[in-house]
């Protein structure tokens, strides 16, 4: 399904907007209009309402989080302009924020924060799925945050703020469902979090546990019908000790587990052949110490996260399968393709290696957010990271792992990462309406690279090193015509480190067994404001990105795969959202992302004027929420959330590639939630896809031999309570 700006989709945004108006007008009018609540963020890495922060953001409550009935950041990715996630099986995710598409190097351009600490692995290639569960809101940053956030934050930064504990109180919620998939299996989650009991007003934790074992709807020759099941669980526990106003000390402990026997990948009847030998599996442990002084003029924020990482990803590497008639003639079903005779009995017909990734990730920053004067506002602080990156190759024949002497792919992966850095931001106040920021950050990382790696007995072993070294700008200027109307103006960079090389892509095809760091600059022009007394809430922003020495990844249809440096692009794009508030009990939200990103040079992979891969050229989102009441004192609800995003295009070219290209539908869905509350308790019947669409999200390419498919319609029920 094709949209484009002027489809009856976006037509349908532009009534909304155009009614806008005579809807505020209206709720002018009347005295008692309800006022649509005000978030408090953290963007700028202080206290601030959403309002007055001079960047695009976006962000999500706890409360709109359960509303809409998600549970991971691709349920409510096109709510939030410009996001735009690829969710594998719900146990990693690739974010992409304004057009950025981020295969390179497999290092993020999106940052990712729990609290005060990144979540972001070296060369992982995808990051956690992060349940929302008993959180504090999501925080999503768009545009490069290089000043605050970092390296890998080039096209923005995702936060999320968990929950506290209360002190002294004692309170629950929970939350159960079951749901099933049209011609698949049911499965069922569920999450409860709650205070500890605790007899003090200074010390409180705060615990949550979260279970899911959800449907599946592929099957497998290898391992059965609607095999795509996914088991995930998952425990928190936050304590807070806050011995005076002047002094904070929190520590939160998280520790994860998924599995999942295949990604989803299938052909388009929901079938797949694929040979994927042990499950995908992640284990994840997290920790993160923040101490807080708050003094007369400035606070001091000390933030230490640990983080260890496993990531069990399984590949059907096949196509290997022609270097084995090449040098074992005979051996494979392919044989007869080759002119060989099969030569032996249990011949090769799959060939599957897995990766068993374990990333160790130890952060400290420590900061300062000084009062200077009474017009000017410091930030400055100073950030270590050492991490260790290890994955052993591992592969096997089938179906007789034996049938060979040699694997086809042996050896291990040995990253190490030392990075420091030092950053400041200042906020000076010239007039009551005028404000301007200007922010800046060194960063410095050293990477090793110890890859012994043999394809068929054959060395591609590197041991390699490089030292990135880079400095980062934000300037805004900030304008406020009144209580009702901010604007500003702002440009901001970005940073990508470069790396090593999986293999000696030297030897074997002739590039450097190092790529370099790429970075992006943006323009942005923004205006938040409010209509109505507050019952409606806007912001609207336009940008214009430079992308240069952008890394590119590529491989062939045997599996080698190397990085380089090359190319430009530049996006333009715009984004839109807002919240109107009919009465306490009706409600309307809009958002729209726009996205024209192109290259603007010929590189190894693209050509000039093409789309960056995987990234719609526009989303957008059409929410309606109404309470209205039931007898016996319960409440009626009913929520509708229109999803939608434009067509992906890839394209693939490189070694041993023909030009090969595809275009891939965009995710569009309707959701529906019908239920009834009554104080802390409510049940609600849910559908997804209601109208079934059965977009292709990834076509076959390459060496990929299976689509990857819209999940049909699920339907479920879901209870919640509290104390």
């Amino acid at each position: 399904m094709h949209l484009n700006r002027f489809s009856p989709q976006g037509l349908t945004l532009a009534a909304l907007l155009a009614f806008t108006p005579f809807a505020v007008t209206s709720a002018e009018e009347d005295d008692d209009a309800p006022v649509i609540e005000e978030i408090v963020v953290t963007a700028q890495k202080r206290d601030q309402a959403l309002m007055d922060v001079p960047m695009s953001v976006s962000a999500l409550s706890a409360e709109d989080v359960a509303t809409m009935g998600a549970v991971n950041l691709a349920d409510i990715q096109f709510k939030i302009p410009s996001l735009f996630v690829s969710s594998y099986a719900g146990i990693v995710e690739t974010i992409r924020i304004r057009g950025i598409s981020p295969p390179g190097s497999l290092l993020p351009t999106v940052g990712r924060l729990v609290d005060e600490m990144t979540i972001n692995a070296e060369t992982t290639g995808y990051g956690l799925s992060f349940p929302l569960v008993d959180i504090e809101r999501v925080e999503v940053l768009k545009g490069p945050q290089g000043t605050l956030y970092g390296e890998g934050s080039i096209s923005g930064t995702v936060k999320y703020l968990t929950r506290n504990p209360t002190p002294g109180e004692i309170d629950g919620i929970f939350e159960l469902s079951g749901r099933s998939v049209d011609d698949g299996s049911d499965g069922y989650r569920g999450w409860v979090a709650g205070n500890v009991p605790f007899d003090s007003d200074v010390f409180g934790v705060r615990l949550a546990a979260y279970f899911e074992e959800s449907p599946g709807w592929v099957d497998s020759t290898l391992f059965g019908d609607d095999a795509n099941t996914l088991d995930r669980w998952l425990i928190r526990a936050k304590a807070v000790f806050t011995p005076s106003d002047r002094f904070t000390a929190s520590l939160m402990y998280e520790t994860q587990e998924n599995e999942v026997p295949i990604l989803g990948y299938s052909d388009p009847n929901f079938n797949t052949t694929a040979y994927y030998p042990v499950p995908s599996e992640t284990f994840y442990d997290m920790a993160n110490l923040v101490l807080k002084w708050e003094l007369d003029n400035f606070s001091i924020t000390s933030s230490t996260g640990y983080q260890d990482r496993t990531v069990v990803t399984s590949f059907d590497i096949s196509a290997y399968k022609a270097f084995v008639e090449l040098f074992f003639p005979g051996y494979t079903d392919w044989a007869p393709l080759f002119g060989n005779a099969i030569a032996v009995p249990n011949y090769i017909t799959n060939i599957g290696y897995f990766l068993d990734t374990v990333v160790e990730t130890l952060t400290q920053e420590v900061r300062v957010n000084a009062e200077i004067s009474d017009n000017t506002l410091l930030t400055v602080g100073v950030y270590y990271k050492d991490s260790e990156h290890f994955a052993p190759l591992i592969s096997d024949y089938y179906p007789d792992p034996a049938v060979l002497p040699v694997q086809a792919l042996e050896g291990y992966l040995l990253i190490e990462t030392e990075a420091l850095a030092y950053f400041a931001e200042a906020v000076v106040s010239f007039t009551d309406r005028l404000e301007g920021t200007l922010g800046v950050r060194h960063y410095t990382d050293e990477r090793g690279s110890e890859n012994i790696v043999s394809l068929f007995g054959g060395p591609l072993s590197v041991v390699d090193g490089l030292d990135n070294d880079s400095t980062v700008a934000r300037a805004v200027l900030k304008y406020e015509f009144n209580d009702d109307l901010m604007t500003y103006a702002s440009f901001g960079q970005g940073f990508r480190s470069g790396g090593v090389q999986f293999f000696d892509s030297e030897a074997s095809l002739g590039l450097p067994n190092t790529f370099d760091p790429e970075d992006l600059s943006t323009w942005e022009v923004g205006a938040k404001g409010v209509l109505g007394d507050g019952a409606f809430r806007y912001e609207v922003a336009a940008f214009f990105m430079d992308y240069e020495n952008i890394q590119i990844y590529f491989s062939n249809p045997l599996g080698l795969q190397a990085f380089a440096n090359g190319g430009a692009a530049e996006v333009r794009g715009l984004e839109f959202q807002g919240s109107l508030r009919f009465s306490e009990s009706f409600f309307l939200e809009a958002s729209y992302g726009l996205n024209d990103g192109e290259y603007t040079e010929d590189t190894l992979t693209h050509r000039s004027g093409e789309p960056m891969d995987s990234v719609p050229e526009f989303t957008y989102s059409i929410s309606a929420d109404y309470t209205f009441g039931l007898p016996a004192g319960f409440t009626g609800h009913v929520r509708a959330d229109y999803l939608a995003s434009d067509d992906t295009e890839v394209n693939i070219r490189g070694f041993g590639y023909q030009e090969e290209s595809q275009t891939n539908d965009g995710l569009v869905t309707l959701n529906l939630r019908v239920g009834a509350m009554r104080d802390n308790w409510s049940v609600h019947f849910f559908v997804e896809n209601l109208t079934e669409e059965e977009n292709i999200l990834g076509r076959p390419i390459g060496a990929l031999a299976d689509y990857y498919l819209q999940q049909p319609r699920t339907m479920g029920i879901s209870i919640r309570g509290g104390f």
